[in-house]
């Protein structure tokens, strides 16, 4: 390019000032120059950027977008689930809380409640003087209790099977137990339902079969107390001498000598229980095969229905005649129980003996 103020060439074309005078280089020149320049610059950098290594752009698959896009709007309602149920465990264990104290409470005024009520009632027991009660007024209670007792539907009757029975009576006592004292002594317990015996007499050992057998009363004993004798109604222990412990078995009878037997065939009047007083609701025939009870031995037997009756209903008043399986002791006026399973259905009094 020539200089216009001395015109000297210059040949570096980058140059903007002349190399003889120092005089500055047209603008037309200088134009180029940066043109020539700028070319330049773009060239290397293009040259650059070919020789860089182009890495790939991998796309990410469609499964992870769709699950990147969904967690946020799946966070928020598992944070709400988890927060739920906590309040829920919450509110049970609340209420399981309220509901033992309620308990707790209703147990603490039902027994307030009762014991006020019983309170109300004269404590018999720890009072010195215990209201007097007329007879009259007595047996009318006892009998207004066995006639709601029976309109309950109660299955078990409390009847005194032995009410015939006093201490003026020849002795009976029905053996409950048996049982050896000091590996020796020969002991039976049971209740003294007729009569009284002492110390030293002479008994018979009623079982069943006929089987009749003679011991004396060695001693006698009531709530771990010697007595010289047992009279009605106690319920006592006795040492029996001159009989072994295999001798003897529950459901025996202990008699004063000659004063009772054993039979198999008897005549009786009877009562049959009604549905509401815990007996059957059918009738029953002749040739029916239930369980008697009598003293403290259950022994099956066949009913015969007398005077012409073809079938016993609940409620009636009839006679039969019954067999035993087994003899069993028993006199005129011995009362007993019939049994239809594990229920009473049927009370009677003995009034005729076949030997």
């Amino acid at each position: 390019m020539n200089c216009k103020n001395c015109g000297t060439y210059n040949d570096n074309p980058q140059s903007k000032f002349c190399v003889k005078c120092g005089n500055v280089l047209n603008a037309d020149s200088l134009n180029q120059i940066n043109e020539l320049n700028q070319n330049l610059n773009q060239q290397q950098s293009n040259q650059q950027y070919m020789s860089q290594p182009v890495e790939p752009q991998v796309q990410q698959p469609i499964e992870s977008q769709v699950q990147q896009s969904i967690e946020p709007q799946i966070q928020q309602p598992v944070q709400n689930q988890k927060s739920s149920n906590n309040k829920k465990s919450i509110n049970i264990k609340i209420i399981i809380i309220v509901i033992i104290v309620l308990i707790a409470t209703g147990g603490g005024i039902f027994y307030f409640t009762t014991r006020g009520k019983n309170s109300d009632k004269p404590n018999v027991e720890n009072s010195t003087n215990p209201p007097k009660v007329d007879e009259e007024q007595s047996t009318d209670t006892e009998q207004n209790n066995t006639t709601e007792n029976n309109s309950s539907g109660q299955r078990f009757i409390n009847i005194n099977m032995n009410a015939t029975y006093d201490e003026n009576s020849a002795f009976r006592l029905n053996i409950e137990e048996v049982f050896l004292e000091k590996e020796t002594d020969v002991m039976v317990a049971g209740r003294v339902c007729s009569g009284k015996v002492k110390v030293g007499d002479t008994i018979q050992v009623i079982g069943v079969n006929n089987e009749m057998k003679t011991a004396v009363v060695g001693r006698i004993k009531k709530n771990m107390k010697n007595l010289d004798e047992a009279i009605f109604g106690d319920s006592v222990v006795i040492a029996l001498n001159g009989i072994s412990y295999e001798e003897l078995e529950y459901t025996q009878v202990l008699a004063a000598p000659n004063s009772i037997s054993t039979a198999k065939k008897f005549e009786a009047d009877i009562y049959v229980l009604t549905k509401e007083e815990g007996g059957r609701r059918t009738p029953f025939f002749s040739n029916y095969q239930p369980d008697f009870k009598f003293w403290e031995d259950r022994i099956p037997g066949t009913i015969t229905l007398l005077d012409g009756i073809e079938r016993a209903n609940p409620g009636d008043n009839i006679k039969i005649s019954v067999r035993l399986l087994t003899s069993v002791a028993m006199e005129i006026g011995t009362e007993f129980y019939i049994y239809d399973g594990s229920r009473v259905i049927v009370i009677g009094k003995v009034t005729k003996i076949n030997y």
